[in-house]
């Protein structure tokens, strides 16, 4: 689920078991989300227009970097984001096309949103290794996935978004026996972690409870 609320150095390929993308991913990145959302501030007016007199017009262009809230406003200055804040929308577009189905489009910015989280370096903290790896899990990155839950497990065993990490990718790959055993642990440790009151608890209350009813049911 989408979240409550310049590149650095890439980091090696041994940290968390992060797949290699490269400083150039993150380059054809940026130049696709400004191509992007220019189009889609050029298009979005008159398409809008077309759709409701039935004329067949095509949907207008989807910016990587929306909000997608659809309130108006102005646009987002993308030149002003962090690269963490990149990767914050990236993994939003990417939970909202896997909540939608939209597998093409998941695919079409699953190496953007890999890419965006490899290069976070010395910011992939705990949150971000989270999203990390269930942008991971969402699109087919089974390796990296495991890898960001074993690291934030290290860090703090108990953690419920590296178990529920787990216990996803464990599912993903088809091994029942060990997403039982991690989706119990989740369970267990649930009470006790949500009274820490974590900001990526607090960030990813949707994850928790959906985590929850993944567990509940034996997933």
């Amino acid at each position: 689920m989408a979240r409550t609320a310049g590149a650095a150095a890439p980091a090696p390929a041994s940290s968390g078991g992060m797949a290699v993308y490269g400083p150039w991913a993150i380059a054809a990145a940026l130049l696709v989300a400004v191509v992007g959302y220019m189009s889609t501030q050029s298009t979005e007016a008159p398409l809008a227009a077309d759709a409701g007199a039935g004329a067949g017009g095509m949907p207008p262009a989807e910016a990587p970097f929306a909000s997608g809230g659809g309130g108006g406003g102005a646009p987002p200055d993308i030149s002003s984001m962090t690269p963490r804040e990149r990767a914050g929308r990236l993994y939003d577009r990417i939970m909202r096309y896997a909540e939608q189905g939209k597998m093409d489009s998941l695919q079409t910015f699953a190496p953007m949103a890999m890419a965006s989280f490899e290069m976070l370096g010395a910011e992939l903290d705990l949150d971000a290794r989270y999203d990390y790896g269930r942008v991971a899990t969402e699109t087919g990155n089974l390796d990296v996935a495991v890898a960001q839950a074993d690291t934030i497990l290290r860090s703090s065993p108990t953690h419920l978004l590296g178990l529920s990490l787990a216990a996803r990718a464990a599912d993903k790959q088809g091994n029942a026996a060990l997403a039982a055993k991690t989706w119990k642990a989740f369970m267990a440790a649930k009470d006790a972690e949500l009274k820490k009151n974590l900001t990526e608890y607090q960030a990813h209350a949707a994850d928790i409870e959906s985590a929850t009813a993944m567990a509940k049911g034996g997933k």
